[in-house]
């Protein structure tokens, strides 16, 4: 059977979506009025144990998936969906630095508006440039992985084991 990415993905969101409903729905089995009609709770539970064996078997799928995708030459899905993680991170970490007040390093002490000869003070160790400089390219590498991620979840991939039931 062949799938892609996308596919694995928004079946594993329907599959969850069936698990949160039924384990909201165990609790309000376990009693009932004569005249209600509610299903026994080992038949509810029995559909939380199905959702919850799809998922593994979607989510092992979708592991064996990224592994056999490759983004670039080398690179498989599966590194390339970790690297994003760091890059975004490193991304924000820029954009962090870059949004701090540059100061004047004697600002911050109220009403000081002349030097102190017997202090000393810290200096910055990277211009607003240099930041802007890293931050531009790092922002690319994350736009970079995303667009390739994008890319090769769109790949088909024929898969040994038949997961038609999963991901209907």
């Amino acid at each position: 059977m062949k799938v892609n990415g996308y596919q694995l993905r928004e079946a594993m969101k329907r599959w969850q979506t069936r698990k949160e409903i039924a384990a909201k729905k165990f609790p309000e089995s376990l009693r009932k009025f004569a005249d209600e009609d509610k299903k026994p709770p080992m038949e509810v539970l029995a559909e939380f144990k199905a959702a919850e064996n799809a998922i593994a078997t979607l989510q092992t799928a979708q592991q064996w998936y990224n592994l056999q995708v490759e983004v670039t030459q080398g690179m498989t899905l599966a590194l390339a969906v970790k690297r994003l993680g760091g890059a975004s991170r490193a991304e924000k970490i820029l954009k962090d630095a870059l949004g701090i007040k540059t100061r004047d390093a004697f600002d911050y002490l109220e009403g000081r508006t002349s030097r102190d000869r017997d202090s000393e003070y810290a200096e910055r160790t990277i211009t607003d440039d240099e930041l802007r400089n890293e931050l531009e390219a790092a922002t690319s590498e994350t736009s970079e992985l995303r667009e390739a991620i994008a890319t090769a979840n769109a790949t088909m991939f024929e898969f040994v084991e038949d997961l038609s039931e999963l991901i209907k």
